[in-house]
């Protein structure tokens, strides 16, 4: 007796429905006020002039942004990340004040960069420095804008999904229905009123036509573009949302991947760096005169001031930096079995107190060079970073005799203080004060400053010497006066800040004069 089977029925696959990726409330607000803040960045930071005010404004929102995030999704807060979150806010709240455009930069970058920092750190629960945190920073600025650069649109249209009722799904489509008609709407207003003088009179009537088109176009454009950078902030939240790690996991990984970087071999990598290091060498030896005059204040025959300081001090720069790389490299790659191999330590001190000498040949060449004109703003700041190099080194070549030395702490703390001397410090009033002085004593033949070479900062000091009948700070206020002014004007609110209204109040009054 044969069996009965069932007929075969060859039915088609049907195709996988995709659901849309859902996003928690927590991204959905995030998404929104990273599109509000891309566009204001890009309109009135970048584009109108709007780098005091708005910029702190846009600092501290995104700042308050990430920490909002942070909050909602629990993640721990322990000193250190409150630490970042606070010097994020300080740095932001500083372009309230600062005039200084260098120092306006120092601000806004520490700001976003502690930002950043903060959110890493949150979501991955670090209470302080890690060992590798160079690479912290490097996927807090470099990778994690754009982990998720594709998902804030996407959060933003969600929220439209998350509307029910047919009342409020009517609602819904309505206003979308109007967002849309907008462009048209405005286009065919526009030439109806350019076709007809009743109806030009009534949208007049109703707001300046005339503006309109150019306007709505600027806007457009302006919006379509900002998308760009709103993806990128909303990128950094949403990363440090999905991307919670533990310590461990994230020093793990860290670890891993310096572990697969240092298999190079020992030998290889000392036979490489050591020709570097004769070329040091018989480099000290064959420039000491050039290079070392300035420690001893000589000038070499045939140069000025200004030609031997600027050659020696840029090169001089250039061979720190390269130095500086060649370190990280020899440490990033050079296989590493039982601890710190003793030829690795002796090629990083070699090459650290190479770099330590540099950097004071390099001072005491922009000491002469100080010295014969007096100080002004890249003098200062270029004095401050080759200073932070070198001490940095000594800490580098203090870790190759100490090796339960925190160098990442100390490399954090060091980093923290450089970039609150650049945002900080009123470098513009120490220059007038000190030029003054030198140029008084004698000691310096011009009093070396004017209308650009400092900024609002300086002019509660050019005022005191003003009223002390010093004809140069008078004829400097009067120039500052008439910038302030067109500043103000093109800047308006958002391109003005406290030391910058106060100067303009203070210059006013010699623009007559």
């Amino acid at each position: 007796m044969s069996e009965l089977t069932e007929p075969y029925i060859n039915i088609p696959a049907q195709p996988e429905i995709k659901k849309p990726k859902e996003y928690s409330l927590t991204e959905k607000i995030c998404s929104f006020i990273c599109i509000i803040l891309g566009y204001f960045w890009l309109d009135t930071v970048l584009l109108n002039g709007g780098r005091s005010t708005g910029g702190a404004i846009f600092c501290i929102a995104l700042s308050l942004t990430a920490f909002f995030a942070m909050k909602k999704i629990g993640a721990k807060m322990n000193r250190f990340t409150i630490f970042l979150f606070a010097m994020s806010l300080i740095f932001g709240g500083n372009l309230f004040i600062t005039s200084n455009e260098y120092a306006k930069f120092a601000s806004g970058f520490s700001s976003v960069t502690a930002t950043a920092m903060f959110l890493l750190c949150s979501s991955c629960g670090y209470e302080k420095p890690q060992p590798y945190m160079g690479l912290d920073l490097m996927n807090a600025l470099m990778k994690r804008p754009f982990e998720g650069y594709s998902e804030a649109l996407p959060a933003a249209v969600s929220v439209t999904r998350s509307i029910k009722g047919s009342n409020l799904k009517k609602a819904k489509y309505i206003v979308l229905g109007l967002l849309a008609a907008l462009p048209a709407t405005a286009v065919v207003t526009v030439l109806l009123s350019m076709a007809d003088e009743r109806m030009e009179s009534l949208m007049d009537s109703i707001f300046d036509i005339k503006f309109i088109p150019h306007e709505m176009i600027r806007h457009a454009i302006t919006f379509v573009f900002s998308l760009l950078i709103s993806c990128g902030l909303f990128s950094l939240i949403f990363s440090a949302i999905r991307s919670r790690k533990s310590p461990d996991e994230a020093n793990f990984l860290k670890s891993t991947f310096a572990e697969t970087c240092g298999k190079a071999n020992g030998l290889l990598v000392y036979s490489a760096v050591t020709p570097i290091c004769i070329i040091y060498v018989i480099f000290f030896f064959l420039q000491a005169d050039y290079f070392l005059g300035g420690f001893m204040g000589n000038l070499p025959d045939g140069q000025s001031f200004s030609e031997y300081a600027r050659r020696g001090f840029f090169e001089l720069c250039a061979v720190a930096v390269i130095n500086a790389a060649i370190i990280l490299f020899i440490n990033g790659i050079c296989e590493k079995q039982n601890g710190r191999p003793k030829a690795l330590k002796f090629f990083t001190i070699f090459l650290s107190a190479s770099t330590v000498l540099l950097v004071a040949t390099a001072m005491s060449k922009m000491v002469m060079y100080i010295g014969e004109y007096g100080y002004t703003q890249k003098r200062i700041y270029a004095s401050i970073l080759m200073i932070s190099l070198a001490i940095m080194f000594i800490f580098v070549i203090v870790k190759q005799i100490w090796e339960q030395f925190d160098l990442s702490m100390t490399a954090f703390v060091l980093t923290t203080a450089m970039l609150c001397v650049f945002s900080f410090a009123n470098v513009d009033s120490f220059i007038v004060n000190e030029n003054y002085r030198l140029y008084t004593s004698g000691k310096i033949e011009e009093f070396g400053v004017t209308w650009y070479d400092v900024s609002a900062d300086a002019i509660p000091a050019l005022d005191r010497l003003a009223k002390e009948n010093f004809k140069d700070a008078k004829y400097i206020l009067k120039e500052m006066g008439e910038l302030l002014e067109l500043d103000h004007k093109y800047g308006g609110f958002y391109g003005e800040n406290l030391r910058e209204y106060v100067g303009r109040m203070i210059a006013n009054e010699y623009l007559y004069e």
